[in-house]
């Protein structure tokens, strides 16, 4: 079983309705992740945050020859929603695209703020 991500309360990954896969680290996910759809959070070494990974289902399908990867947009009016939050799923979906959307996780951090990816921090 892998580390606990960041701050496990401000986290809902049921709302993603697709299976909850946790790595002990970005080596373990690249040896062993093998296309498999859903959302994957990936530890970093001690006292570094997690990060979440959404990957659908058409990842593994054969015949697209290029990957489009979303990174989280702002989230408004969070109103006690809890993340990860995930960008492009819509699109990607409606598309039939290959998608892997990468959750901004200083988010779960601090319910106050929407985006944080350019704040930087102490890790």
């Amino acid at each position: 079983m892998s580390k606990q991500r960041g701050n496990m309360a401000n986290t809902n990954y049921a709302q993603w309705k697709v299976l909850h896969y946790m790595w002990d680290s970005v080596e373990d996910f690249k040896e062993r992740w093998n296309g498999i759809a859903g959302v994957h959070t990936i530890a970093f070494p001690e006292g570094e945050t997690s990060i979440d990974i959404y990957v659908n289902e058409f990842v593994a399908a054969q015949g697209h020859s290029t990957q489009t990867v979303f990174f989280s947009g702002a989230v408004s009016n969070r109103n006690g929603k809890k993340g990860p939050f995930f960008s492009g799923l819509g699109i990607c979906f409606n598309s039939k695209l290959p998608l892997i959307a990468i959750a901004d996780p200083t988010l779960d951090d601090d319910v106050e703020i929407g985006l944080g990816w350019y704040l930087g921090g102490p890790k």
